[in-house]
């Protein structure tokens, strides 16, 4: 047996089989590529959209006609552990962090960098902002 983990954007509604929950999943969220389908007993609290990583079975793939007549082959992942997670993890997983700590203070209005997340295509900025003004 052969296992695998993926993380992905679910993108189609989740389907019941009366068996398994069926989900179909984009790894490549970018350009929409790469899709599997997961097999689960249970993806409570996930939906159509959000970012899951999937832990499971590769069983072969499934092949079938998409919603527009396509013929599609997508490998089938079995007995799956989906977890929700964040955009930021999947899409743009960080490569380097930094605490700066640094503040601006104007007029009453401060702006802390409380943390610079660096990614390979994107830079995510955390701040905190206080108002003390009057």
């Amino acid at each position: 047996d052969q296992y695998i983990k993926l993380t992905g954007e679910g993108f189609s509604i989740p389907q019941n089989d009366e068996k398994r929950v069926v989900v179909q999943v984009w790894h490549d969220i970018s350009n929409f590529n790469q899709d599997f389908m997961v097999y689960t007993d249970c993806i409570e609290g996930i939906y159509k959209n959000d970012y899951v990583l999937v832990d499971g079975k590769i069983e072969g793939t499934l092949v079938g006609t998409n919603a527009i007549g396509g013929e599609i082959e997508n490998p089938m992942i079995v007995d799956a552990k989906e977890t929700k997670c964040l955009y930021m993890d999947v899409v743009t997983p960080k490569n380097a962090e930094i605490l700066p700590a640094a503040s601006q203070d104007q007029n009453g209005i401060i702006v802390t960098a409380d943390k610079v997340e660096y990614a390979k295509s994107e830079i995510h900025v955390h701040v905190t902002i206080k108002n003390d003004t009057e």
